[in-house]
């Protein structure tokens, strides 16, 4: 593969977190407000907080302390308000902006981890399709879908603990024999209501159909060739997952052929924490890293084909923990960091 070609980003904009910053999401409406979820001491102890900012002013319009660390966060799909929060102990909440002292509902994700200690939930991701539905995925290696609207759990998968072969580019998916691995991130899919993404420690990509109740198996399974920290489906193609792995890679896979990636590039120079594609372009992926860097890959074409066209930011002095895509403003996206750093970035060519 040809080695990238490089483009001046234009500044971000930033404002400070209350502690180190986790996770960032974009409100699906037009109100053009941005959640963050942080946490003291990075998230190994001590409190943490979600706050929400406008996306014009990054001042916070709102603030909701947590006893424990915030570590992952994501809007509601059919509330403007609402909005859910994972927290270090393993719980749940759901929140509405017009109550900020108050808890609409809170869900424990799992039951303790051996030892009896709880396990973290590492990632949150509402359903753009079935807008009532909300998935977490955590430390014990479970996805948990809930029924908001009822307050109901729907299903729990146990999903990681698999067993991986990486020569051959497969992943036999989750083993009931071994301890649970964690489970870094989910995304549902953009188009089909049941279906849900998710990998982690074991290096297993996996995705689910809840319409497949009685399985113990994913629908499709496959080997990343290391553990992989973020995924996202890319929204134009429905079949391809993008994937952030700590091989320093940012990996392309076609569910449809799960024999492996199909693709795969050197993104960073150290882990690739969280990975987005782009809801306004095909081919066009933000990432971030250990590395401190931000940067928009432009896949073109998607398999890799061609060179990649970048534009990077290293406004971060600490990890670059978390990306997020505005699928309301074109061009508009967002990073937090270990920094306590919120940043807003205007993308060149989305």
């Amino acid at each position: 593969m040809a080695a990238p070609s490089r483009t001046a980003a234009e500044p971000a904009r930033q404002t400070r977190l209350p502690y180190a910053g986790l996770d960032v999401a974009w409100s699906p409406f037009p109100e053009g407000q941005l959640a963050v979820a942080s946490a003291e001491h990075f998230g190994l102890r001590g409190k943490g907080a979600l706050t929400v900012h406008s996306s014009k002013t990054l001042d916070a319009v709102a603030r909701f302390d947590m006893p424990v660390g915030a570590f992952c966060v994501a809007w509601s799909e059919a509330h403007a308000a609402q909005l859910a929060c994972g927290l270090s102990d393993g719980s749940v909440r759901l929140l509405d902006l017009r109550e900020p002292r108050a808890t609409l509902a809170a869900w424990p994700h799992a039951a303790d981890r051996a030892g009896g200690m709880p396990g973290a939930v590492h990632a949150l991701t509402w359903s753009p399709t079935a807008r009532t539905r909300l998935a977490s995925a955590g430390a014990d290696g479970a996805l948990s879908v809930w029924q908001v609207d009822v307050d109901s759990p729907l299903a729990r998968i146990a999903a990681a603990g698999g067993r991986t072969d990486s020569r051959a580019g497969f992943c036999a998916g989750p083993s009931r024999s071994g301890p649970a691995s964690d489970l870094w991130s989910a995304q549902w899919h953009p188009v089909t209501a049941d279906v849900l993404a998710c990998a982690g420690v074991e290096g297993c990509l996996a995705v689910w159909d809840l319409r497949c109740s009685g399985d113990d198996r994913p629908a499709v399974a496959v080997a990343a060739g290391a553990e992989t920290l973020s995924v996202s489906w890319a929204p134009f193609s429905p079949a391809t997952i993008i994937a952030g792995c700590t091989d320093h890679e940012v990996k392309v896979f076609d569910m449809r052929r799960p024999a492996g990636p199909v693709a795969a590039g050197v993104g960073h120079s150290l882990a690739v924490m969280s990975v987005a594609a782009s809801p306004w372009r095909s081919g066009s992926v933000l990432s971030s890293s250990y590395d401190t860097s931000v940067a928009v890959w432009e896949l073109s074409p998607l398999s890799f084909g061609g060179a990649w066209t970048e534009q990077r930011w290293r406004h971060h002095h600490e990890f670059a923990s978390s990306v997020a895509w505005s699928c309301v403003e074109r061009g508009a996206a967002a990073s937090v960091g270990w920094d306590g750093v919120l940043a807003v970035l205007r993308v060149d060519r989305p």
